[in-house]
């Protein structure tokens, strides 16, 4: 299991490494996830229907916002289906919402790729 935190981490080395002033202009740095879970539980505290929509991270660097929300949507669908769901469902559902309701881009190409790869290692871990 790679914690998205060590991606998120990694990112941010590589960026600053690779040329701390192109890091700086872009606005790219690290975000504790527990500011990132913060921030998500404060979005949606009051309208739980929200769930029901599709996210758009319009920054998303490593995906940590993005992987905490697939988190949330996935281990919601799981509970309401209240012990019945079969693993071929569950493969199924989650893919739904990776395809469906989560969304991210950044103006790194590099990032988006490892906020997939990040999201991919989240949907390994419910199985």
């Amino acid at each position: 299991m790679i914690p998205v935190e060590t991606i998120s981490a990694i990112y941010e080395d590589f960026l600053s490494t690779e040329d701390p002033e192109k890091q700086r202009g872009k606005g790219a740095f690290y975000t504790p996830r527990f500011l990132a879970e913060m921030v998500v539980d404060t979005a949606v505290r009051d309208n739980a229907t929200l769930f029901n929509g599709t996210f758009l991270d319009p920054a998303c660097g490593s995906g940590i916002f993005l992987v905490i929300l697939f988190n949330r949507l996935a281990n919601r669908w799981i509970l309401s289906q209240a012990g019945r769901v079969t693993y071929t469902a569950k493969a199924k559902a989650l893919r739904n919402i990776l395809a469906n309701q989560i969304r991210g881009v950044d103006v790194e190409e590099t990032a988006c790729r490892i906020a997939c790869f990040s999201l991919y290692l989240a949907y390994l871990d419910f199985f």
